[in-house]
């Protein structure tokens, strides 16, 4: 099934694939679902009034291909390029919430609601205004969320989730921001690191600086610049800074602490090895050294 230069197409229920070029809007017969039975294929901007269901979904697009309501693909989704070189956005918009097996989007991945897949790959950047459930996510820009469950994350540029993110491992060029209540395993950004309340990890290694507001635990943090705790911080390992290290509240390091500029600790600090270059300051209570 072929159509090509429409501006208004209906389908319902169709077995088989079907190949939409350079049309303006797709419409459901009945309802407010398109199922397609087979491999839907989109050339050139499309909005879709509803929502689509269909085995696999494959995009050639300079421009954006926008669905109404929710996507739901077995298979695979692919958005690439039509034209080479072009500049357009290369975007694909899901109003509702999107499910797949797998997205290899060439621009940006914009969903309004939940994203749930194995893996997703976005050369530009991914939005999600809901909850992300993945194995793997891969964006060379930039990727927004509201929460996740995500096995691991590899962005080139910035990372920012508003709500609790779990995840194995999460690797950012530039700035990384997770919500209250964050649980990851290892850590490695290479500008500057945030999180909104409490939160709990194995290993934190950023080349910038670090900013945890609210208590913290987990194995080990290595931090090139500055590292600033607005709550207590509990190590089972050791404490690495570069700059200026700032807890507001109590520091429990197993191993050993290490602080290049000023170790500032507002609380009590139980640690067996403190090197700091002399500039160690206590303030308020009561220190003391001690293993566990």
């Amino acid at each position: 099934m072929h159509f090509k230069d429409e501006k208004w197409i209906q389908l319902g229920k169709v077995r088989g694939d079907v190949f939409i070029e350079d049309c303006d809007v797709l419409v459901p017969q009945k309802g407010k679902e398109i199922v397609v039975k087979g491999t839907l294929i989109v050339e050139g901007p499309l909005i879709i009034e509803g929502s689509l269901s269909c085995e696999h979904l494959r995009i050639k697009t300079d421009e954006e291909v926008v669905i109404e309501g929710d996507l739901r693909v077995d298979g695979s989704v692919k958005v690439k390029e039509r034209h080479r070189f072009s500049c357009g956005p290369k975007r694909l918009i899901v109003n509702g919430s999107a499910e797949a097996n797998d997205f290899d989007i060439d621009g940006a991945l914009d969903v309004g609601g939940d994203l749930r897949c194995k893996a997703v790959d976005c050369g530009g950047s991914l939005k999600v205004e809901g909850r992300i459930k993945a194995e793997r996510v891969s964006v060379g820009g930039s990727v927004s969320c509201d929460s996740g469950t995500i096995g691991r994350i590899d962005v080139g540029g910035s990372f920012k989730a508003t709500g609790a993110i779990e995840a194995g491992d999460l690797d950012v060029g530039g700035t990384a921001i997770v919500g209250q209540g964050s649980k990851i395993l290892s850590i490695n950004v290479g500008g500057t690191f945030k999180s909104l309340g409490e939160f709990v990890f194995r290993t934190l290694d950023v080349g910038g600086s670090v900013k945890l507001e609210g208590d913290a635990t987990g194995e080990s943090i290595d931090v090139g610049g500055v590292l600033k705790v607005s709550g207590s911080l509990i190590l089972t390992k050791a404490l690495d800074v570069g700059g200026v290290a700032s807890i507001n509240g109590d520091l429990r390091v197993k191993d050993k602490i290490d602080v290049g500029g000023i170790l500032r600790v507002s609380g009590r600090i139980d640690c067996p090895r403190i090197s700091d270059g002399g500039h160690f300051r206590r303030i308020h209570r009561t220190t003391s050294h001690s293993s566990w």
